[in-house]
């Protein structure tokens, strides 16, 4: 007998959580407390925005510069350009950095972070920043796990 797809049908799907030590941010844990960021894995529609990310990352900052061109105020310029140094939109961020940015900020449970953040965690703590993703595209190679 091969796959049961009625049983995976009924089947209460629950994501799967874990906890990822850490070391070098005890500044930032209150303290006493354990280095650990609580992670989940992805889904398909999470998976397909963070390639969507990847995309905007590679186009947008073309798109800024045609706009850009289109500005007269040197004011605005700057504004339009700190906005994008905010988000990490440039032409010179690896499409791997913007697809682990978008990973951390989807993946991560106890601490719901956005992409501002991501991008500082990124550029500051790198080693950090690839533990906490590398372990989150791993679950999501799991899939979700049974629940009771």
């Amino acid at each position: 007998m091969g796959f049961d797809v009625e049983k995976y049908k009924s089947a209460k799907l629950l994501f799967r959580e874990e906890k990822v030590g850490l070391t070098g941010l005890d500044d930032f844990f209150p303290e006493g407390e354990k280095q650990e960021w609580k992670i989940r894995n992805l889904t398909a529609s999470e998976l397909a925005k963070i390639n969507v990310e990847v995309g905007i990352n590679r186009n947008l900052p073309e798109i800024a510069e045609k706009l850009l061109e289109s500005i007269h105020s040197d004011s605005a310029a700057g504004q339009v350009k700190a906005i994008l140094a905010m988000y990490g939109v440039s032409d010179e961020v690896p499409d791997d950095t913007v697809k682990r940015i978008m990973i951390l900020k989807y993946g991560s449970v106890d601490t719901e972070i956005d992409q501002e953040f991501a991008v500082k965690m990124a550029d500051s703590h790198p080693i950090q920043f690839k533990i906490i993703t590398d372990r989150i595209f791993l679950l999501t190679g799991y899939g979700k796990r049974l629940g009771e």
